[in-house]
């Protein structure tokens, strides 16, 4: 199926943007790079933990609305 994906492409969907988020966090704390995405950048400006939550959590979603949608077919 076209929305089927294994949970090793999600473990490592999941990696990549956790290491993302790490990379970005090292990164604008030591001032090479800024946030260009502004709903990004006023949740790392909030707070840090909500920014990873974020990261971490949009492949999460992906997994489940894809398991869910390739369940209903």
């Amino acid at each position: 199926m076209l929305l089927s994906l294994n949970g090793k492409t999600m473990l490592a969907l999941c990696m990549l943007c956790l290491f993302d988020a790490a990379a970005t966090d090292v990164g604008l704390q030591l001032e090479y790079i800024r946030e260009a995405n502004p709903v990004m950048r006023m949740l790392y400006e909030t707070d840090r933990f909500l920014f990873y939550a974020v990261k971490a959590g949009m492949p999460l979603l992906l997994w489940w609305m894809c398991a869910s949608f390739d369940g209903r077919r």
